[in-house]
């Protein structure tokens, strides 16, 4: 499980600063968003065994009602994963 400042430290992409302390300092550094490539799109959905409509439309509801309320782990869990996997693919590309 990640802690709160790990977020922010991959979110703001912090670095150690130079007397080696461990102090986080942020750079003002923005993702550029990349456009989803349809190929990967549907990769994605087929590993997950396809698109659930009826789960979608239930979730889609309950916004809608302002019913929805996902668990924060689990979203701070996705989140993290998404940074962690963000992070891989600019090393990769970057070089």
């Amino acid at each position: 499980m990640h802690d709160i400042n790990e977020i922010a430290n991959l979110e703001q992409g912090a670095e150690t600063d130079e007397a080696g302390s461990g102090t986080a300092r942020t750079t003002a550094r923005r993702a550029r968003p990349r456009k989803p490539k349809p190929d990967l799109i549907a990769k994605a959905i087929a590993a997950a065994g396809g698109i659930r409509e009826e789960l979608v439309e239930q979730i889609r509801s309950q916004i809608q009602q302002g019913t929805y309320s996902p668990q924060s782990a689990e979203v701070a869990e996705g989140i993290l994963t998404y940074l962690e996997e963000e992070r891989a693919y600019r090393r990769q590309v970057e070089g």
